[in-house]
């Protein structure tokens, strides 16, 4: 009875031991394993055992006992020998097609996951749509819907000690390096979708409009019925200027981003993100083709015959090429407004300049996509601004 009660509690014991119930079954088992050793020997010291590979024993406090194979590097090498060890790339280069299909922006946007707009019952890539969260305003704690994927990327420079005494504060000389921006408010609940449009957002707030308070219908579709997420949505709050508001904050993160490729490109150790171009047929020299940028000078303002400027958005045709045939143009003066115009000249050196920019290389995708996107949200004023027309590769000076 004691040797089957002995087997069965060793059984149990390796059983439990090999994959415990919970926690306080760990430690039953781990406390009956040491409990098992017999008070009074002496504890084994691992400190004073060597290994003899070539001798293939090992030497221990008790003597020289036979190595074992899980001890013998011997074992492990000729056991290794004949392994290969797995590639860091994949073997599988990429064609030129898969690699320009992944640096172009509108494949990027198209491939994004889809996404509902419960406001206007469309189903577009999410690229198309502006993503909402709730935010609990830091005071009121009040929800509130904040716009998401706006936020800066990179970190926000403290200003110096001379520019806090200007400013009327008072300097402080531990802060000098950069730090992050701290995210204010408490973030509550999923996630909801809404058309990328500024019309769109224009039509919430006008009274008799058939979106009229359109963004109660946000994030009702995650709630499942529950009460206590119903509560918060009955309670969010809705900016009335949510459409300016989006507006100025994408502008704002294309002029950051502007400035920031601006920088290294005005280094002479860097790859040129931006790069000048003083006529038209320049950019059809360069391999690397994204979009081009247009910043009109104040000549050209004036009505000058020299140079020609394009829409708000336009596409230009480059002959004899296989790749990167189209080009988006973008004026920012129409797309960011004089007031971000005025910060692109003041902030480079390079873009103070020119007059025609060129963007490309993959680094700058995620720019493209933005400025894309920009364009989609703004409200098209008039119908001439709606066309979009096609630049040649001499282009001719438009009619006033």
């Amino acid at each position: 009875m004691d040797v089957f009660s002995g087997v069965c509690l060793r059984s149990s014991l390796c059983r439990a031991y090999r994959k415990p119930l919970n926690a306080v079954a760990a430690r039953r088992v781990h406390s009956s394993i040491n409990s098992s050793h017999v008070e009074g020997s002496p504890e084994p010291d691992m400190r004073h055992v060597q290994i003899n590979p070539e001798a293939g024993t090992v030497e221990t406090p008790v003597g020289s006992l036979p190595i074992s194979p899980f001890m013998d590097p011997l074992f492990y090498e000729a056991r290794q020998r004949f392994t290969k060890s797995k590639p860091s790339h994949s073997p599988f280069k990429s064609t030129k097609f898969q690699r320009k299909l992944a640096r172009n922006p509108y494949a990027r946007a198209l491939a994004t996951p889809p996404r509902n707009c419960p406001i206007s019952s469309v189903v577009l890539p999410n690229f198309f749509l502006q993503r909402f969260n709730l935010v609990a305003h830091p005071h009121t704690q009040r929800p509130w819907f904040v716009p998401q994927d706006l936020e800066p990327k990179a970190p926000k420079a403290i200003p110096t000690a001379t520019e806090e005494t200007r400013d009327g504060g008072s300097p402080d000389s531990s802060a000098t390096g950069p730090v992050k921006e701290q995210r204010q408010g408490i973030r509550t609940g999923p996630s909801g979708y809404t058309l990328s449009s500024q019309l769109l957002l224009q039509e919430i707030q006008r009274r008799f409009s058939p979106y009229f308070n359109g963004h109660t219908k946000l994030m009702r579709m995650s709630d499942h019925g529950n009460a206590q997420i119903s509560t918060v949505l009955n309670q969010a709050a809705w900016r009335d200027d949510m459409d300016s508001f989006l507006l100025d904050v994408m502008r704002r993160r294309v002029v950051e981003s502007l400035l920031h490729f601006a920088g290294l490109s005005e280094q002479p150790d860097r790859n040129k993100y931006l790069v000048k171009c003083e006529r038209w047929d320049d950019a059809k020299d360069h391999k690397h083709r994204g979009c081009l940028l247009f910043l009109p000078k104040d000549e050209a303002l004036s009505g000058s015959e020299t140079e020609l400027v394009p829409p708000r958005l336009s596409t230009m045709t480059i002959e004899g090429v296989k790749y990167g045939r189209k080009l988006a143009v973008h004026n920012l003066l129409v797309l960011l407004g004089e007031d971000h115009m005025g910060q692109l000249r003041r902030g480079s050196a390079l873009l103070r300049d020119g007059s025609l920019f060129l963007l490309g290389r993959q680094a700058t995708v995620k720019l493209q996509m933005l400025l894309w996107k920009l364009q989609g949200y703004m409200a098209w004023e008039t119908p001439e601004d709606a066309k979009s027309t096609t630049i040649d590769e001499k282009p001719r000076r438009q009619p006033a």
